[in-house]
Formats: structure tokens, C-alpha cells, sequence
């Protein structure tokens, strides 16, 4: 090894010791070994209404949300809870407005309930009653960013990835009940008596409390959309155009004032303006896009110095191997034949037992059986480096390697577990998939094929030109992985922490982070 190669190897280790030493760098680069496969907490955590077998008795406003989006799954689901469960569901809803009078989700939710017991008019004045209350809050924001925090503390550290978690456990569902609800209880109404203009002004100032106090851009929509068809005369078609659906806005408003609810109808009016301008802001934003980059923006924080470094540990084995290879006349016998192919048949058990994968042992034995090809006569002197198209070739070998087995890697890792699944993600490529595994395995055997094949054009002995190959290999991947690992950690290390603070405000309030920006 030259002066400058032991100059950037000692530099390289000085580098990553520091970096595994200091507390904020460490966990991108060891999580990806000492963190595998799924979170237990994720799959245990009381604050997933998903987690639970049976609901926790309500004694605080995030019990009670956690009821009421669990009945609202149930409903939107087509799985409706029984009658006795509805009545328990009511009362939950009940005295969270008494403990919370100003929040008008309790009483919505009521009136959700209420409605599909068929109690009718408890239901609208519950709904009325939702209408005159100052904000709405569903507290899912509380408990989403209270799974990070359980998250944070079974991975010891706070990551980008456990936000971006929390983000796609956002239900709609209770917002889907509250304007399914809002629909049956306006399409019984007219724009005469003054029940049926009360029930009205209900539904659109709950639409409106919904909107503006919604955490999520869909829930924000279908606010939105509530508002839009409580005006709707009754039998309005599908097919509107958006002159029938101003004047009904009109008719709405008109026939407030002329029963005499001027104050209602202003609010009427004041509502609808603002709902005009909330879509115009909110209809340029693919949440749904943006919140995929943003998982694997944080998947990517999470994994990539780690799988690095994994794959800067392999070079540096087949580094090593490759140089005992080549100075060891004793074990260059074991690639010879008869050893080779006997040797392949061990590591191609090995590799089915590792893989599940028939074709790939039956890879590894034709692998090593070409060993048996080597020249009948050899140079006196080898070279000690075989060319320049010999390197262009390990070079490109490397690269799929480092891609394979990195992915590998990083396919195990919790993040990965976590979150490929909520992109749609198919579980057979993480979460120790035998995929990548196999298909590094098969670029090594590689070596053994072309090796045979360079010996023969050389007038080197095969074992010899393996040895070589696997050193100069193992000593690439090595050294360029290592110096990756070095620089991705404070990229990774800035990046996440930009994440993080954009995912923070997108579970906090998502509406809100989108119109500032």
C-alpha cells in the first residue's frame, strides 16, 4: 500500500471515529446495525387505535379522540358498531363537550352517532349546537407526534423517518363521518321553515370550524366540500356547473336575511368567501407526492451511511481474503480442483440456507466448478496487477455489489420496515428479503466466472488472478464506501434535520405549513 493510500485510509477511520463518537452523527451511521426489522413499539403503542384489542376508558380528551376515530373507522368501513357500542360512543362524545365546550368535534361526533342510531332530532340539535362553539380539534396531531416520541425513545434518537411515520397514520375518517352526516342531515331540509334554514347554517358553520381547525389537507377538503353542498337544494344532479352552485349559495343567503337571521346570513356569506379562497390556495398541493419524498427523503437520512459503512466492512473482508488468497500458496489449493467444486457445493448449501433460492445455489456450485479451467502453463513471474479493462471490470462489479448488498442493508433496517410499507412498497424487497442477499452473492460468484477466463488469456494460474480480484475488489469497495460513509453522515445529519422541522409542521398542522410556504 502506497504513503497517500495509508494517508486517506488513516484519515478516513479518524474521520468515523469522531463521527460515531459524537452523539448527533452516530445513530446515521450504527442504527443500521443495531436497529432491525419492525418497531415493537409501533405495533404496540396505545396511541394507534389499530394497536388495541379494547379501547382504554376515557379519562382525558386523547381517550376520547381515540374512541371516536376508532367508531368513525368502523362506520366508514361498512363494519358499523353495534347499538350498545354507538350509545358508548355518544356518551364519550358528550362528556369530552362538556370538559371542552369550545371544541366542536365533540358535539359532531355526537350528532355522527346520534344520527346513525336513528335519533334523528338529537342528532341536528347536537350538529346546531357544534355550530356555535369557536374551534375544532380532533387532537390525532397530539397523538401522532406522541408516537414519535415513544419511537424516539425505543431508537434513542429523534429521526426524520419516526415523523414521517406518524404523518401516514393520519385518519380521514372521522371526517368522512362528520360530512356523510352533514349531507343526510341537510338533504331533509328546506329553505323555508326555519328548522331546515337553522339546520343549514349549522352545516356550514361546522364545515367552516372544521376547515380552519383541520391538521391535514384532506380533512381541510372534505370541510370544504360540506360547505359547498349545504346549500344544495334538494335533488340538485351530480352534474353541476359552478353558475347552479354560486346561485344556491345566494339562495342560502337571501332566504336567511328574509327570515329575519341577518347576523347568520352574513356569516353565511363570510364563510363561503373564505372557503373560495382556501381551495384556491390548497388545490396546487399534492400532499400525497409530497409526502411520499418526504418519507423517502427520510429513508434515505436514515440508511444510506449506515449501508455505506456495511458495505465498506465487506470490501475490507474481501480485501482481506483476497490477500491471503494471493500470498498463500497452502490456500489457493482449497480454489483448485478437486477442492474447488467441493468447496462451491458448501457454499451453495450455505447460500440456499441463507436465500431459500434453488437458482442461487445452483449459481454458486457452477461458479466454483469453472475454478476447474486454468492454464496448463503459467508465467514464471506474475504481475501484480493484471491491467487497466481487469480494473474497469472489478469497477463495474463494485458498483452493483455496493448497490445490492447496500440495499440489503438498508432493507432491514426499522425505518425501511416502517416506512416502504406506507408507500406501497412489495414486502418481499425489505425486511430481510432474501433479494438483494441473493443478488450480491451471485455479482461475487461473477468473479469466479470471469477469473477463469482472464487466467486463460493471461497465462496465469486461476487461483491466483481470484486472489487478485478479490483483493483489488474488496480494497475499491473499501475505500470509496468508506469515504461515502465519512461524507453522507453530516449531509445526512443536515438533511434530517431539515426534515424533521418540515415533517414537525406536517403533523402538527399540514394546511398551515403549505399556505406558508
Amino acid at each position: 500500500m502506497s504513503r497517500a493510500a495509508r494517508a486517506y485510509f488513516g484519515a478516513m477511520l479518524g474521520a468515523l471515529l469522531t463521527l460515531f463518537w459524537h452523539p448527533i452523527s452516530r445513530p446515521f451511521l450504527w442504527n443500521g446495525f443495531s436497529h432491525w426489522g419492525a418497531s415493537a413499539v409501533a405495533r404496540s403503542t396505545p396511541l394507534i387505535a389499530g394497536n388495541l384489542v379494547r379501547l382504554p376508558v376515557p379519562k382525558s380528551e386523547l381517550d376520547a379522540s381515540l374512541w371516536l376515530q376508532a367508531g368513525s373507522e368502523r362506520l366508514w368501513v361498512h363494519r358499523p358498531p353495534s347499538d350498545a357500542d354507538r350509545e358508548n360512543l355518544v356518551l364519550v362524545a358528550r362528556n369530552a363537550a362538556v370538559h371542552e365546550p369550545e371544541n366542536a368535534y365533540w358535539r359532531q361526533m355526537e350528532a355522527v352517532f346520534l344520527g346513525s342510531l336513528g335519533r334523528q332530532e338529537e342528532a341536528r340539535k347536537a350538529w346546531v349546537q357544534a355550530a356555535k362553539a369557536v374551534r375544532w380539534n380532533d387532537y390525532q396531531s397530539v397523538r401522532l407526534l406522541g408516537v414519535r416520541e415513544e419511537l424516539a425513545r425505543e431508537e434513542g434518537s429523534r429521526l426524520a423517518w419516526q415523523l414521517a411515520f406518524a404523518l401516514r397514520l393520519r385518519s380521514s375518517a372521522n371526517a368522512q363521518a362528520i360530512r356523510s352526516f352533514s349531507r343526510q342531515v341537510v338533504s331533509g331540509t328546506d329553505l323555508v321553515s326555519p328548522a331546515g334554514l337553522e339546520t343549514r347554517w349549522a352545516s356550514v358553520m361546522n364545515a367552516r370550524l372544521m376547515r380552519d381547525g383541520a391538521r391535514s389537507i384532506e380533512t381541510g377538503q372534505t370541510a370544504a366540500e360540506m360547505m359547498e353542498a349545504a346549500s344544495h337544494p334538494a335533488g340538485l344532479p351530480v352534474a353541476r356547473s359552478h353558475r347552479v352552485l354560486l346561485l344556491a349559495r345566494y339562495d342560502l343567503i337571501n332566504a336567511l336575511m328574509a327570515a329575519g337571521m341577518s347576523e347568520r346570513s352574513n356569516q353565511v356569506n363570510r364563510a363561503y368567501d373564505s372557503n373560495d379562497s382556501w381551495i384556491a390556495l390548497t388545490r396546487r398541493v399534492d400532499t400525497q407526492e409530497f409526502a411520499d419524498m418526504s418519507i423517502l427523503g427520510a429513508l434515505a437520512t436514515a440508511t444510506v451511511p449506515s449501508a455505506l459503512l456495511a458495505v465498506a466492512a465487506l470490501g475490507a473482508i474481501l480485501w482481506m481474503v483476497g490477500t491471503i488468497v494471493h500470498r498463500s500458496a497452502v490456500v489457493r489449493q482449497l480454489l483448485a480442483p478437486p477442492a474447488a467444486p467441493a468447496l462451491g457445493v458448501v457454499f451453495a448449501v450455505l447460500a440456499y440456507l441463507a436465500t431459500g433460492l434453488v437458482l442461487a445455489a445452483i449459481a454458486v456450485v457452477l461458479c466454483f466448478a469453472f475454478l476447474v479451467f486454468t492454464p496448463p502453463r503459467v508465467r514464471s513471474l506474475t504481475p501484480d496487477e493484471l491491467g487497466p479493462l481487469f480494473r474497469f471490470i472489478l469497477a463495474l462489479l463494485g458498483m452493483a455489489i455496493a448497490s445490492t448488498f447496500g440495499a440489503f442493508i438498508a432493507s432491514l433496517s426499522t425505518p425501511a420496515c416502517e416506512l416502504l410499507f406506507l408507500i406501497g412498497v412489495p414486502r418481499e424487497y425489505y425486511g430481510g428479503s432474501t433479494l438483494f442477499l441473493g443478488l450480491s452473492g451471485i455479482v461475487l460468484g461473477l468473479l469466479l466466472l470471469i477469473s477463469p477466463g482472464w487466467a486463460l488469456a493471461q497465462r496465469i494460474a486461476t487461483p491466483k488472478v481470484v486472489g487478485v480480484a478479490m483483493r483489488d475488489l474488496g480494497c475499491g469497495l473499501c475505500a470509496v464506501c468508506l469515504g461515502l460513509a465519512v461524507v453522507s453522515a453530516p449531509a445526512a445529519v443536515y438533511a434530517d434535520r431539515v426534515l424533521n422541522q418540515n415533517l414537525q409542521m406536517l403533523v402538527e398542522n399540514e394546511p398551515n405549513y403549505h399556505l406558508l410556504q
